[in-house]
């Protein structure tokens, strides 16, 4: 059918099916933090539904904050792009730095409010070979080519280099998706309160979501258990530059920073 003939969604309707979304984004999440890698697929998905642009729709979360003139703001420790013209720069094969929230990141980055829409769309959540990619383009990315939206034959060489880049013994691609999931929860849990209070919104009852594993206690293997994709692993250039990722303790035994460090290398050959 033609979207032209389509008949629109209430309001309300809307609400409930972001009410819907973010609860199995929030399943997802959780089984996966407790060490089933399968919910990766469908926390793609519902990213995907709730934050991306697809086929000429916006995400849905965007969609009903507009409409209701809400803000999207998180208060998290946020680093810019990656600047190309910088020395260290040169050559670099693979980059990553985190969005962190506020107090839990490097002193040496103040946090503030953002834009959640905009560090979705703008910010670089890495860059593989030179090349950046944002957020809901990863996000777009996982979910069309393996992930609920659909399962290709074939994955950009960009999404294999974060499945077997491990970070704190956590495959890097769920360390990205799992925060921005965390995210977007925040501002779309937030949401719906502020509708419960203010509009009388009543959301559905819920069968509470069960995990075999506290999350807190689990940690995935620090390596990868085979390599099934169709093409050699790559080898390392003779010089350039590597990203080191310090996680280091806090004095009051909390959850731990991460300081990204730069460095020019050169391979004895």
């Amino acid at each position: 059918m033609n979207r032209k003939n389509r008949l629109s969604k209430t309001p309300a309707r809307k609400l409930r099916d972001l009410d819907d979304h973010l609860h199995l984004l929030r399943e997802s999440l959780a089984k996966l933090v407790a060490g089933d890698d399968a919910y990766l697929k469908p926390l793609a998905a519902e990213l995907r539904v709730l934050a991306c642009k697809s086929s000429g729709t916006e995400g849905l979360l965007w969609r009903i904050l507009d409409e209701i003139k809400m803000e999207d703001d998180v208060h998290v420790h946020l680093s810019c792009n990656l600047n190309r013209d910088h020395p260290l720069t040169v050559g670099l094969r693979f980059s990553f730095v985190p969005v962190v929230r506020a107090g839990e990141g490097d002193p040496r980055v103040p946090p503030r409010r953002y834009s959640l829409k905009g560090i979705i769309k703008e910010c670089e959540a890495l860059v593989v070979a030179g090349e950046g990619y944002t957020h809901e383009s990863l996000i777009r990315s996982v979910a069309e080519q393996m992930g609920s939206a659909h399962e290709d034959d074939g994955v950009a060489p960009h999404l294999v280099e974060l499945t077997r880049t491990i970070l704190a013994n956590q495959p890097m691609l769920i360390r990205v998706l799992s925060s921005d999931a965390e995210l977007v929860l925040e501002v779309g849990e937030r949401t719906l309160a502020q509708l419960e209070r203010d509009e009388g919104f009543v959301r559905k009852r819920r069968v509470p979501v069960v995990t075999s594993t506290e999350p807190k206690n689990f940690r995935l293997p620090a390596y990868i258990d085979g390599f099934d994709f169709d093409c050699a692993p790559p080898t390392l250039p003779p010089e350039g530059t590597v990203i080191l990722a310090l996680i280091t303790p806090t004095p009051t035994g909390g959850k731990t920073p991460t300081l990204m460090i730069s460095a020019s290398v050169l391979r004895a050959t």
